[in-house]
């Protein structure tokens, strides 16, 4: 009777271990599964995130790619734009030079050296999208200048204020006289 109660002892000992061997098992399977939920959620979520931030892209995108007129390459074109906005801010001695993409200076006095320079001012960079770069001097004060920036980033075209020059002259006072380089696109 011992010796039966002793295999009976020994045959539940072992049915418990193989018993608790399955629990760990299960509980470590269950830890994993709880780690690669709890992973699936933070990428959801990020998932979510990223998906709002590629929609405002869009958004972004559509807004510029409007900004890019068609045919834009005309460089005269958009110096009488610029000017109209100029001219209405009450800005005076307005004018424009064309500047090459290699910054090279220079006056445009003849129509060869015109075609010229506009085609060196009209880079690309991108296949279909072309830069056009113009220096622009005018005489106006602080409140036009700094109404003129404001606008010029509302124009229907993507115009960019490279720099800004300002040089204050006793003979213009309250005015100044203004250099600006800017960049616009086409395509």
């Amino acid at each position: 009777m011992n010796k039966v109660l002793g295999i009976v002892i020994i045959l539940i000992g072992v049915v418990m271990s193989i018993e608790l061997h399955s629990v760990i098992t299960l509980e470590h399977k269950l830890s994993r599964l709880k780690d690669d939920y709890d992973q699936a959620s933070r990428l959801s979520s990020k998932s979510s995130l990223l998906e709002q931030q590629l929609a405002e892209l869009n958004k972004r995108e559509a807004v510029l790619k409007n900004k890019i007129p068609r045919n834009g390459k005309d460089p005269l074109r958009l110096s009488n734009e610029i000017s109209s906005l100029a001219i209405n801010l009450g800005f005076s001695h307005i004018s424009f030079e064309v500047i090459p993409s290699d910054n090279s200076k220079g006056v445009i006095n003849s129509p060869s050296a015109t075609r010229k320079r506009i085609k060196k001012a009209v880079s690309s960079s991108h296949p279909s999208i072309s830069r056009i770069n113009l220096q622009m001097k005018a005489e106006c004060d602080y409140l036009q200048l700094l109404q003129f920036l404001d606008r010029i980033k509302k124009l229907s075209r993507l115009v960019v204020v490279k720099e800004i020059e300002i040089i204050r002259k006793k003979t213009l006072l309250p005015r100044q006289e203004i250099v600006l380089k800017l960049e616009a696109y086409g395509s």
